[in-house]
């Protein structure tokens, strides 16, 4: 019975040195960390749903156009991840899930479903090391887009969104709250084996 009281005690150390470790990952979650300055330039024009040209001299315009935002918890700003393709088929790399955007008739697949021009795509995931952190991913379909100068011929099909990650008091709060009670359990269950060795 001695060696059951020695490994809830060891037990209820790794319990508190997680405990503790997730209070300390926690502090810089909520601190500033820095400033990034490169967004997407959005060349969406919402008005008269079309799209600015990048130049007219030897421009193709892409069959599909991906500009999504990325953003981090903790810093301030966003960066650009911008993708093309001049096929009717995109995929589209990021840390929270791989995308396959594909043309099919006038409207967008994602990941195999159908994403009506106007609807938006959204996808979360909360298993990110950091237990004060989840990512999530968000874009919105615009449609297969012409462009607004009348010399350029074509059209493209726009996604522009963001995903990164934020910061979740919740998930945080969630685990302290989990591994409280497992000290607590830990703590009843070596002082009902220490009784039991007692009698």
């Amino acid at each position: 019975m001695h060696m059951k009281i020695n490994r809830y005690q060891i037990l209820g150390s790794v319990i508190m040195l997680l405990f503790l470790s997730a209070i300390l990952v926690g502090i810089p979650a909520f601190q500033h960390q820095g400033w990034i300055d490169f967004p997407c330039s959005v060349r969406y024009v919402r008005k008269d749903d079309c799209l600015l040209p990048i130049n007219l001299e030897g421009w193709r315009p892409p069959q599909i156009e991906s500009a999504l935002d990325r953003y981090e918890a903790g810093w301030s700003g966003e960066a650009c991840d911008y993708h093309t393709s001049d096929t009717r088929v995109l995929f589209v790399q990021t840390p929270i899930l791989n995308l396959s955007l594909e043309i099919v008739d006038d409207t967008l697949k994602v990941n195999g479903s159908i994403l009506d021009k106007g609807a938006e795509f959204q996808a979360i995931n909360i298993l990110n090391w950091n237990p004060w952190r989840i990512s999530r991913i968000r874009f919105e379909n615009l449609g297969l887009l012409p462009y607004c100068d009348s010399r350029v011929e074509g059209k493209t099909l726009q996604v522009y969104g963001r995903y990164g990650t934020e910061v979740s008091p919740i998930k945080g709060v969630l685990l302290l709250c989990a591994l409280a009670g497992g000290q607590l359990l830990v703590y009843r269950k070596s002082r009902q084996a220490a009784k039991h060795n007692a009698a």
